[in-house]
């Protein structure tokens, strides 16, 4: 769209726009925040990640002695990757 014509809509009363994050840095930031993080194992943290966590530590075949340990940035995308796309919000 050219200067012109954002103009003329602006005149218009019309202005609107949409910012989306990059879905490869909201990927990471994920990652960053709910497994990776120097506080995972803090009470309430955890508790409410837990589940998650067991899942990609099962099925990323990790031994089952610590479930919120280990878990690489690859181990999260590929237990990610197979989720149905329903279970994701």
């Amino acid at each position: 769209m050219s200067s012109t014509e954002v103009g003329s809509l602006c005149e218009q009363g019309v202005f609107s726009f949409t910012v989306v994050r990059n879905p490869w840095e909201r990927l990471l930031s994920t990652y960053m925040t709910k497994i990776a993080s120097a506080d995972r194992d803090s009470p309430a943290h955890a508790k409410s990640l837990q589940k998650y966590r067991r899942a990609i530590h099962t099925h990323a075949g990790l031994p089952a002695a610590a479930p919120t340990t280990n878990i690489t940035f690859g181990h999260f995308v590929n237990w990610l990757s197979v989720q149905p796309a329903g279970a994701m919000h």
